[in-house]
């Protein structure tokens, strides 16, 4: 038997403004700030309803309108986390041995053994990219980009050795 298991507390928020008008040769990024004492969720993280609007508080952000020739005031990766999550990987192995130079081997495998889910960056496994809309300038900032994790997976195989 083996298993590998995967605990996350959520993995950090970044925000970026699509176009602040810095030439390409200064590599600067357009890193909108946080306002001081306003909540930046809309909802809360743990209980969050897709169905009840985004996620994230648009007037909580540096305005897109502000971003000409201006980098903005914040971080490259901020304080903020996304979505928690968790995974249980489980594997059996049985080898069975027939004669001296004959051996059968059976495996059975589950990938997220239990279908625990989360909300996931569309076309990955939700690791370090976010599953929300943080572009600032975006009329779907805060929204949910549509994906959920995998769902769990059954493999079996068998290998004849001789």
């Amino acid at each position: 038997m083996a298993t590998i298991i995967h605990a996350n507390a959520g993995w950090p928020l970044w925000f970026r403004a699509a176009d602040c008008n810095i030439p390409g040769q200064f590599a600067e990024a357009c890193l909108p700030g946080i306002k001081p004492g306003v909540n930046p969720f809309a909802q809360n993280p743990g209980s969050f309803d897709p169905g009840k609007g985004p996620l994230l508080n648009p007037a909580a952000f540096e305005s897109p309108t502000d971003f000409n020739f201006y980098q903005g005031n914040g971080t490259r990766i901020t304080s903020l986390r996304v979505f928690p999550d968790r995974n249980q990987d489980f594997s059996l192995t049985k080898n069975l041995r027939l004669t001296e130079k004959y051996s059968f081997q059976f495996r059975a495998e589950a990938f997220n053994l239990w279908n625990w889910h989360f909300f996931a960056p569309p076309g990955s496994t939700g690791t370090g990219a976010n599953p929300v809309d943080t572009n600032v300038g975006s009329a779907t900032f805060g929204n949910w980009l549509g994906a959920t994790s995998y769902t769990r997976v059954f493999q079996f195989g068998a290998k004849s050795l001789f």
